[in-house]
C-alpha cells in the first residue's frame, strides 16, 4: 500500500466506523493471545490477563447468571468457555470504543495509517502462530507416533480428536510436510515483498486446520478460524488484482509497496532494526524451544518405562486388594505412553495423568491433566528386564502394584512399508 499518497482519500462514514470497531477488536484479540505467542514478550501481558479472567468470571455470573464458577486452568484447549466470554468482551468493548472514537474524531478523513499498522500487527501474528505450529510438526512435538494405548484399543474406542491425532502422527513425512508448508506461509508473511504469497499459502494452511477442527472437533476453533480470517483480511487488498487475473483476463499492475515510513530517517533506521531484532528472536526462541522439546521426548522415550502393562497383583496398605468394581483403586492395566499414563479400572473406568520421571531417584511423579503440582508420586523398581513395581500414595493410600510388561504387537499399521507398485490396494 502506497501510504502516502493515500493520505487524502475520504473515507465513507461506514468504513470509518467499521475500522474503529474491527481495529479496537482485532488487537484485543491479538493481546489476549489465545495461543500463548507473545506472553513472554509483552510485560503487562500477566496483567491484562488478570483482570480480563475477572472481568470474563463478573460476566459469566452477572450478564449470564451462570452460578457455576470459569475454569482457567490451562489444559490445551482454545475453546474454553473463558474464551468465549473474551470475545463477548471484546465486542462489547469495540461496539462503546467505536462510539467514543466517533464523537472524539469524527472529521478525520481516513485511517490509512492505522489501516497499515493494524496489517503489519495482523501479518505478524498469523505469520509467526503458523511458524510456531510448523515447528512443531518438523520436530514431531504435536503428533506423536501411535503409542501402545492406541494399538491396543479400537477405532470404535478412540474420540474424533484422538483418530485425527492417530492420522496425523502415523506418518513423519507428512508432518515434515505440513510443517514445512505452515513455516513457509508464516515466514513470507513477515516480509512485505512476500506478503502476499505468503497470505495465500496461510491461508490454504488456515482453511484445512479450521475443517479439521470442526469436522474432528479438536477445541482450537476460535484460533482456526481467527487464522482463516486474519489471512482474508490481509488479501482484501489485492481483490481487485486477483479478479482481474484470474477471472477478467485483465492486466495486472504491480502492487505498491511504499510502507509508512517516519520523517525522521533515525527513527524509520531504529523501527526497521528493532523489527528484525525482534522477529529473529521470536523465531529462534520458539524453533529452540521445539528442538529442546523433541530431545526431551527423545529422552523419555529411551527409558525403558514405556509399554503396555497388565496388574498382576495390587495391595493396599500391605494387604492384598480383592477385585471389586466399584474400588477406583483396583487397576486392571496401565499403558505408559511418551506424553501420559492411562490406567484402566474395573467397570470400564479410565484413569489419565501427564507424567515426569526421576530417573536418578527411580520416581515417576504424576500429574492431573492440567495440574501444576504433582498427584501422587511413585517410586518404581523394574523387577526384571521389563517388569515392574510401583509404590507410593495414591488417593491418600499407600499402594504397591506389580505390573507385567506385554510386547508390543506387531500390527499392520505400524510394519507396513511404503510401496511403489501395489497390484492390489492393501486396505483393511
Amino acid at each position: 500500500m502506497d501510504v502516502q499518497a493515500k493520505e487524502d482519500v475520504v473515507w465513507p462514514l461506514w468504513q470509518k466506523v467499521l475500522f474503529r470497531f474491527f481495529f479496537v477488536y482485532i488487537l484485543l484479540f491479538i493481546l489476549a493471545d489465545n495461543n500463548h505467542i507473545f506472553s513472554r514478550f509483552v510485560p503487562f501481558y500477566a496483567f491484562l490477563l488478570r483482570h480480563l479472567q475477572a472481568l470474563a468470571g463478573w460476566v459469566n455470573s452477572s450478564f449470564f447468571h451462570q452460578k457455576q464458577p470459569l475454569s482457567f486452568v490451562y489444559s490445551g484447549s482454545g475453546d474454553m468457555l473463558a474464551h468465549y466470554l473474551y470475545l463477548f468482551i471484546f465486542t462489547i468493548t469495540g461496539v462503546f470504543s467505536t462510539v467514543i472514537w466517533s464523537l472524539l474524531d469524527n472529521k478525520r478523513s481516513n485511517y490509512i495509517k492505522l489501516l497499515y499498522c493494524l496489517r503489519v500487527a495482523i501479518r505478524y501474528y498469523v505469520g509467526i502462530t503458523l511458524i510456531i505450529y510448523g515447528n512443531a510438526k518438523l520436530f514431531k512435538t504435536q503428533f506423536h507416533e501411535p503409542n501402545v494405548h492406541r494399538l491396543n484399543e479400537t477405532f470404535g474406542e478412540a474420540s474424533p480428536m484422538g483418530l485425527a491425532w492417530t492420522f496425523f502422527g502415523y506418518s513423519t513425512a507428512y508432518n515434515y510436510f505440513m510443517g514445512a508448508a505452515e513455516v513457509m506461509g508464516g515466514m513470507l508473511l513477515l516480509f512485505k515483498r512476500t506478503t502476499t504469497l505468503g497470505a495465500l499459502i496461510s491461508l490454504t494452511v488456515a482453511v484445512n486446520i479450521m475443517a479439521v477442527t470442526y469436522c474432528f472437533d479438536v477445541p482450537v476453533k476460535i484460533l482456526s478460524t481467527a487464522l482463516v480470517v486474519m489471512c482474508l483480511f490481509i488479501l482484501a487488498k489485492d481483490l481487485d488484482r486477483f479478479i482481474n487475473f484470474f477471472i477478467l483476463n485483465r492486466e495486472v499492475r504491480p502492487a505498491s509497496l511504499s510502507p509508512f515510513t517516519f520523517k525522521s530517517k533515525t527513527l524509520s533506521l531504529t523501527t526497521k532494526i528493532f523489527k528484525y531484532v525482534f522477529l529473529g528472536y521470536l523465531i529462534c526462541t520458539y524453533t529452540l524451544s521445539a528442538a529442546h522439546r523433541a530431545i526431551q521426548d527423545k529422552n523419555t522415550q529411551h527409558v525403558n518405562l514405556l509399554g503396555y502393562y497388565t496388574v498382576s497383583s495390587i495391595k493396599l496398605n500391605g494387604k492384598s486388594l480383592q477385585r471389586n468394581s466399584s474400588n477406583l483403586l483396583q487397576w486392571r492395566k496401565v499403558v505408559i505412553s511418551n506424553d501420559s499414563v492411562r490406567i484402566s479400572l474395573e467397570g470400564d473406568k479410565h484413569l489419565i495423568y501427564a507424567y515426569n520421571i526421576n530417573i536418578d531417584d527411580n520416581k515417576l511423579i504424576w500429574f492431573a491433566i492440567g495440574a501444576q503440582e504433582p498427584t501422587c508420586v511413585f517410586v518404581y523398581k523394574q523387577t526384571n528386564k521389563y517388569d515392574l513395581l510401583i509404590q507410593g500414595k495414591f488417593d491418600n493410600q499407600y499402594i504397591s502394584v506389580n505390573l507385567q510388561h506385554k510386547n508390543r504387537v506387531v500390527t499392520p499399521l505400524m510394519s507396513r512399508n511404503f510401496h511403489w507398485v501395489s497390484d492390489t490396494p492393501y486396505n483393511r
